[in-house]
């Protein structure tokens, strides 16, 4: 009997681990164990004992450098309200290469992929270009693929941008080059740049929700960020009023987790949105250009390696929750200002990444 009990918890303990890693990949970074003496109520990403030594080391140095300070004073911003309550707004405006790709050439690249034709592959494509088949509208001629190259160019002359990504997804998935230069079809004003910073990995307020877009050529960021936990249906109000139906989505892993967060979140305080737009996660097209050439592929890596770019100062993603629970524990600002500019910096890094692919891929 005992041994029975013990191989049914071994069982259950390979489980867990199980569960824990796929956890702990949700947005591409790890986690600490939960066994990991840092570890806290909340799930952590990585964070070694370096970081977690300098980040400690920061919170000190903050809250003595802030004590006293309000939150106007350390992080300029205004106060607003809608009918859900209120939140602390932070706005700021920055420069940023947005030069996109040519809508036309986006379709000559789309129309000579023949693989977007059902039964044609890498060696068939080979075959039909040396036949002469340059174009799908070409194989409208081929005894074989009329019907199929026909089934393409109904969706593709519709018009109907949703379903064209629908289909270049199914056929060459969703890292593809050209799946991301579709983004070339859309007016650059249209795009909204998300990214969060939560209490943990579901089921845990969203304290800091980020937004960027391009306006009067400038990348506007803007940031709802909630003092106390009783804020967080205000800041989720506000994120809605940015959210129209020609509203086109870019995250970073946000297709995992992100959007799915956000969803939760309005779900619980029962607000009804819907949030099912043309969303291009940045992620999956960045591993394809970066996975093995740097060590990872977050946000800060291909800021180092990349962009030449070492930021200073910053939290590491796991330490957020430790930081704003300081804060509300001491009511110093301190530990709220570098969650602050860790979002706006990953909010930057990602609109330079999209208009980055453009210039690389086009």
């Amino acid at each position: 009997m005992r041994k029975e009990k013990k191989e049914q918890k071994d069982r259950l303990d390979r489980i867990g681990a199980k569960l824990r890693e796929r956890l702990y990949r949700i947005r591409g970074d790890e986690i600490l164990p939960k066994e990991n003496k840092w570890a806290s109520d909340f799930y952590h990403y990585r964070t070694d004992q370096d970081d977690f030594s300098r980040a400690r080391k920061l919170k000190i140095d903050l809250l003595e450098k802030y004590r006293n300070c309000t939150i106007q004073e350390a992080v300029p911003g205004k106060n607003i309200q809608n009918e859900k309550g209120e939140c602390y707004l932070i706005e700021k405006q920055t420069d940023i290469n947005s030069e996109m790709v040519n809508p036309l050439n986006v379709n000559e690249k789309i129309l000579s992929h023949l693989r977007l034709v059902w039964g044609i592959g890498f060696s068939i494509e080979s075959c039909l270009k040396k036949r002469g088949y340059h174009t799908i509208n070409d194989l409208q001629d081929h005894p074989r693929f009329k019907k199929h190259s026909s089934d393409f160019l109904k969706i593709f002359q519709s018009g109907r941008k949703e379903d064209l990504l629908k289909w270049i997804s199914r056929w060459l998935g969703r890292s593809h080059p050209l799946m991301f230069l579709t983004s070339g079809f859309f007016n650059k004003e249209n795009f909204l740049f998300v990214d969060i910073e939560t209490l943990g990995l579901f089921s845990r307020p969203v304290i800091l929700i980020g937004l960027a877009f391009i306006k009067n050529s400038k990348f506007n960021i803007i940031q709802y960020f909630i003092r106390d936990i009783q804020e967080e249906p205000s800041a989720l109000k506000a994120f809605l009023s940015h959210v129209k139906n020609d509203t086109i989505l870019v995250t970073y892993n946000g297709r995992a987790f992100d959007i799915p967060y956000i969803k939760e979140r309005l779900t619980y305080y029962g607000i009804r949105a819907e949030l099912g737009y043309v969303h291009y996660d940045m992620l999956p097209f960045s591993r394809r250009i970066w996975k093995g050439r740097f060590p990872d592929c977050s946000l800060t890596t291909i800021e180092k390696f990349y962009f030449k770019t070492i930021r200073t100062d910053d939290v590491p993603s796991g330490m957020v929750p430790d930081f704003y629970d300081t804060y509300l524990r001491t009511g110093n600002i301190g530990p709220l200002v570098p969650i602050i500019q860790h979002n706006s910096f990953d909010l930057f890094t990602l609109g330079r990444i999209f208009f980055t692919l453009h210039k690389i891929w086009q």
